[in-house]
């Protein structure tokens, strides 16, 4: 709260409520991944962004949403495909 107050000091007599953390999954090196799942062509995905994700939402979802009602986008998202999965799982 103190550094939080200090860049906001109005905030002073406000109550803090509740705290809520979220994930922010990455994917590491073999991510992030933006497109379909191979051999689901109904099946999409978007995730492994990071941190980085708050920043990319916009982009990669407009490029998925594109993606999905087209079947194409102007954007290169070759270097995001999701993996293959494995059989047998």
């Amino acid at each position: 709260m103190s550094n939080a107050l200090a860049i906001a000091p109005g905030l002073a007599p406000a109550s803090l409520i509740e705290t809520r953390v979220g994930l922010r999954p990455l994917a590491g090196e073999h991510g992030p991944f933006l497109g379909p799942v191979a051999g689901h062509p109904t099946v999409f995905v978007n995730a492994g962004f990071g941190p980085a994700g708050l920043t990319m939402a916009p982009l990669a979802g407009a490029a998925l949403a594109q993606l999905i009602l087209t079947g194409c986008t102007n954007l290169d998202l070759s270097a995001f495909e999701p993996p293959e999965q494995s059989r047998g799982r």
